[in-house]
């Protein structure tokens, strides 16, 4: 009986295809010349091992091999027996076959994975179609697990009444025909693969990152991505715990999978440095740094600590970690909360090239998911009352790597000593007691004052927002000020177009105008601008602006009117 193309090509008929296959499993020998048959109806076909088809249910299982050269699978050879209809004539060079090899999960569709084609030549004479090859089936896989090899076939063919051309498949439908082979999940996940903790184990070996039993597909690397499940019922995971000192904790990209507090992935840095040198993905925030045996000092040997250490990075989700170096390069991008309850560094590979860690949020197009400078207060690198930014040379901020975005940092007022609220470059010596005021520095986006028709004023792109503190204009408080100490980095980026020696000190109670002129004391060494006495309240903004183009301190008076379809908004100051 014939196999026959399908209904939309009814012009070549199949017999007989196979492939060839050279197998050499883990610890067994070679074996050349295995073949498997995909569609049977004569010899020596019917002699062949049957690939699985829709008519054919039974999976062929070519054996476990491994990634680590010890073992190999290997296409030698494939063949096809095929027969023009009436008035066709295949083509010489238009016989082939297709495969694709994919791991169990993957999802599939008639394209993707894509196929790979091996031509088959023309015979002297017959209807065999044969070609030849040395693919190895194990190039390029890079995840231990269950392996599906996909094969068809397909003949081109012309009618020679018509002219007209067309490809006939064998199997007409997909899945073509399948075989199966398992591979032995490596000590450490090849580079570029992909491995998920799958530990369900209570003892002390269930929850260490570097048992290679733990992982689906070996222990990541600083090349390798990790995924850590959630805890769903049933599931039983016992999360890893990083509490070695002197071990060497690295992956790629890290995710952890859950969106509820009971069931989220959890990975624990305890006396540990871990390394990340890709994109941080967890949503419930459960990554988290448990020791900080060194208070207010980065020290690695002391207190957990995590590296970020690659490119541009995406840290997405609430983290909370005593100490957090940024190194590496480029910008990191925290779209949630990144909390460093002890210090923060900044640390890059080239220090004149710098490194940046970014507030900012995710922006979804049709091209994908990127990360976009976000000052609206959704995103922020968060201090607490313990957190400070590395003062220290070579880990603290300089023109080329700096905190941009949202940095926040909360302490308590005493009367006569200085608050540096986290070395966020903001000093208060107030002469009140304050029990919590809480400052957010923005870098990056500038307070704006309104356009005039002189040249446009603008303050540097460095602000603070002031809260908690006294109001001097209630009774009660109406002497209480702050010795302030405004510090600021003279780059061209945040000095916004201010000459560095017209520098001084404004404040605002909206955030915008009118600005109170504060002027004070500029010291280009130390880079500060210092005011004493100066005036607080309960909620109010500091930042710097160009003495000889002054901010709009007085809005005397304000009207709209009508132009047409848009508004006319004219004002003015009684000092600028």
């Amino acid at each position: 009986m014939l196999r026959q193309a399908p209904a939309q090509a009814q012009v070549v008929a199949y017999y007989n295809d196979d492939i060839t296959l050279m197998l050499h499993p883990t610890g067994s020998s070679a074996t050349s010349g295995v073949h498997y048959a995909g569609l049977v109806n004569s010899t020596p076909y019917t002699g062949y091992s049957r690939l699985a088809s829709a008519s054919n249910t039974t999976v062929p299982q070519l054996g476990t091999y491994d990634l680590n050269g010890t073992s190999a699978l290997t296409l030698t050879a494939a063949s096809a027996e095929v027969m023009a209809g009436t008035n066709t004539v295949v083509s010489s060079t238009g016989v082939r076959m297709l495969y694709r090899v994919y791991l169990s999960g993957t999802t599939v569709t008639n394209s993707t994975p894509t196929f790979t084609t091996v031509a088959l030549g023309a015979p002297a004479s017959g209807n065999v179609y044969s070609g030849t090859t040395t693919t190895d089936l194990l190039a390029g896989l890079v995840n231990g697990g269950t392996y599906t090899l996909e094969v068809r076939y397909e003949a081109d063919a012309t009618n020679t009444s018509t002219g007209n051309s067309s490809t006939s498949n064998d199997p007409g439908t997909l899945p073509a025909y399948t075989a199966s082979f398992y591979v032995t999940p490596p000590a450490t996940t090849p580079a570029g693969g992909t491995t998920r903790w799958q530990s369900t184990d209570n003892s002390a070996n269930g929850t260490r990152w570097f048992s290679a039993a733990n992982w689906s597909n070996g222990v990541p690397t600083s090349s390798s991505d990790a995924i850590i499940p959630e805890n769903t019922q049933g599931t039983n995971i016992v999360f890893p715990i990083l509490n070695s000192r002197a071990a060497n904790y690295v992956v790629r990209n890290l995710t952890l999978e859950g969106t509820t507090n009971s069931g989220r992935a959890q990975v624990t840095i305890q006396a540990a440095v871990l390394h990340v040198y890709g994109n941080i993905s967890q949503v419930s925030g459960g990554l988290v740094g448990t020791v900080a045996d060194n208070p207010g000092v980065a020290d690695s040997t002391a207190n957990s600590t995590l590296i970020l250490a690659g490119d541009n990075q995406f840290i997405t989700g609430r983290l909370l970690v005593p100490d957090i170096i940024v190194a590496g390069t480029g910008i990191k991008s925290v779209a949630n909360s990144l909390l460093p309850t002890n210090t923060i560094s900044l640390r890059p590979s080239v220090p004149l090239d710098g490194v940046i860690v970014q507030s900012a949020s995710a922006k979804t197009t049709s091209s994908g998911t990127s990360y976009v400078f976000d000052t609206t207060g959704n995103s922020l690198i968060n201090l607490g009352t313990t957190g400070i930014i590395n003062t220290n040379a070579g880990s603290n901020e300089t023109l080329t790597s700096y905190i941009k975005g949202i940095v926040s940092a909360s302490g308590q007022l005493v009367v006569g000593h200085v608050q540096g609220f986290g070395n966020i470059g903001l000093e208060f010596t107030p002469n009140h007691p304050a029990t919590l005021v809480t400052v957010q520095r923005i870098i990056g986006d500038p307070l704006i004052g309104p356009t005039n028709n002189s040249t446009r004023s603008v303050p540097i792109k460095r602000q603070y927002s002031v809260s908690g503190d006294d109001n001097s204009a209630s009774t009660n408080t109406t002497n209480s000020t702050n010795t302030v100490v405004f510090h600021y980095l003279p780059s061209a980026f945040e000095l916004n177009g201010i000459d560095e020696d017209n520098l001084v000190l404004y404040r605002t109670n909206t955030g915008s105008v009118p600005f109170v002129p504060l002027n004070g004391t500029l010291d280009k060494a130390a880079r500060t601008v210092t005011q004493p006495d100066v005036a607080t309240f309960t909620n109010y903004y500091l930042t710097l602006g160009d003495k000889t183009n002054p901010l709009p301190v007085t809005l005397v008076s304000f009207l709209a009117t009508r132009s047409g379809t848009n508004a006319q908004l004219t004002w003015a100051t009684a000092s600028e």
